[in-house]
């Protein structure tokens, strides 16, 4: 079983985005956290934003990191969850989204003798 799945969602601002507004969108990504609920319980393990090294990004700026317990929570969260998808809908209508890029990541199987 696994311990944590991981759904990545990297995305840049327009340029002349205000900070404010920029501010506002972490804000509330942050709060997903505590907004989102499966079944009556807050079911996303962590979530972690940064800026995303310049070398790296292919233009773009910020990264969030969610984490799931599990693949099902995952699912529910990108396909089903309401909370999210108003946000998700607010967040792209808004006009300030340059580019986004979102996948899921699980932590590595090492299979003895491979490496």
């Amino acid at each position: 079983m696994l311990s944590s799945i991981y759904h990545i969602m990297a995305f840049s601002y327009k340029p002349g985005t205000a900070d404010d507004t920029k501010g506002a969108f972490h804000s509330r990504f942050m709060n997903l956290r505590l907004e989102c609920k499966r079944d009556g319980r807050e079911y996303i393990k962590d979530i972690q934003a940064g800026k995303a090294k310049p070398s790296e990004a292919h233009g773009l700026d910020n990264v969030l990191l969610f984490t799931f317990q599990t693949v099902e929570d995952s699912d529910y969260f990108r396909k089903y969850d309401p909370i999210y998808g108003a946000f998700l809908q607010e967040f792209f209508e808004s006009g300030v989204l340059d580019k986004a890029e979102t996948w899921d990541a699980e932590p590595p199987v090492w299979i003895q003798g491979l490496f």
